[in-house]
């Protein structure tokens, strides 16, 4: 009869039930469930990790972006400093933008822990300081100081070149700075001083050239915020799907979601009492886990009812092995959150039972 011990849910002992005798059921020794939880020195290093990563991971596009940078420069200032000036810089910078090829390349084949974090952060921010020396170099050697139209090209390179940084090197304040001050100060002074030379507007060069930098400031400590809380985010969610997945295949009990009367998920346990695999529990109809259709139809209309009043559903229903053996179990159900009654989550007991003579 489907559903002849529904009143005895999963709520206590199996022991408790009264008319019925207990067949000892298989023994199931539970593997040991890792524990996941991120303690705040954990998460630190975890971040610290993740954040280096980040920071290498947009090495590639930033050498790109350089060197679509140093060729457009070359060619616009080829006849502005001459030729030997323009080699020797592109030269330079062409040699840096190796090294940072380099590093990027020994560092995907590195072990980043958290004790090597400040090491490999410290060359990166090497490497930044290298190229921001390449373009302070364009200001301090080769600053035009006639060609008004020379001097906001490279002015306006400078504050580019800051910009792209705070994608490139935001979440590390020494690489950001070290490409950054080196390449927007020495543009700046020039600029400013150019502009007192000439006595065009002093006062107001001198306020945008820190209006700039402020902004530019800002706008670092922005991106770095906000991709430091996504880092973290992402780091707690990956740990706790990992613990409730650890969880979830440890547990004594058979773990079954079902969806429009088919099974979608199962874990180990389920599989090993009724003597299949997971992924054949999953290819299977529904039916062929339960004693006949009637026990199905049983299961499903009166777990729906239940669903649909926003409560839980306990019953007792005969489940079929892999063999063709028949046991009872008891199960307990309750609709997932956030979707309908056709969606719900089930803990399955195994209870070999028969009635008490």
């Amino acid at each position: 009869m489907p559903g002849a011990y529904a009143e005895y849910g999963l709520r206590g002992s199996i022991a408790s039930i009264s008319d019925v005798v207990i067949v000892q059921p298989h023994t199931y020794k539970a593997p040991p469930i890792p524990m996941l939880g991120l303690s705040p020195a954990t998460l630190r290093e975890a971040l610290a990790v993740a954040r280096l990563k980040l920071l290498f991971s947009k090495v590639p596009t930033g050498i790109v972006s350089a060197l679509v940078g140093v060729f457009v420069l070359f060619v616009l200032l080829l006849d502005m400093l001459g030729a030997d000036k323009a080699k020797a810089w592109a030269a330079y910078m062409l040699g840096v933008l190796g090294f940072r090829g380099w590093l990027w390349y020994m560092a995907q084949s590195a072990h980043l822990t958290g004790a090597t974090v400040r090491r490999w952060e410290a060359a990166l921010a090497v490497s930044a300081l290298l190229m921001g020396v390449g373009w302070a170099q364009l200001s301090i050697l080769y600053f035009p100081d006639v060609a008004i139209y020379g001097r906001f090209m490279l002015v306006t390179a400078a504050i580019v070149v800051a910009l792209s940084g705070t994608a490139t090197y935001g979440l590390s304040h020494a690489a950001f700075w070290a490409v950054t001050l080196p390449t927007l100060l020495p543009a700046f002074y020039r600029f400013h001083y150019a502009s007192v030379a000439d006595g065009v507007w002093p006062a107001y060069t001198l306020a945008l050239c820190i209006m700039t930098l402020g902004l530019v400031a800002m706008l670092q400590l922005s991106q770095r915020s906000s991709m430091l809380e996504n880092l973290r985010r992402r780091i707690e969610s990956e740990a706790l799907l990992a613990e409730q997945n650890a969880i979830f295949q440890s547990t004594t009990l058979g773990i079954a979601v079902l969806e429009q009367g088919q099974l979608v998920k199962a874990n180990g346990r389920f599989g090993e009492m009724l003597g299949r695999r997971v992924h054949e529990l999953l290819e299977l109809p529904l039916e062929t886990h339960l004693a006949n259709r009637a026990e199905l139809d049983a299961l499903l209309g009166n777990s729906n009812e239940m669903f649909l009043k926003g409560k839980s559903f306990h019953g007792a229903y005969r489940l079929r092995r892999a063999d063709g053996s028949e046991f009872w179990a008891e199960m307990s159900g309750r609709r997932m959150e956030g979707s309908g009654p056709e969606r719900s989550v089930w803990l399955i007991g195994e209870a070999p039972l028969r009635r008490a003579g």
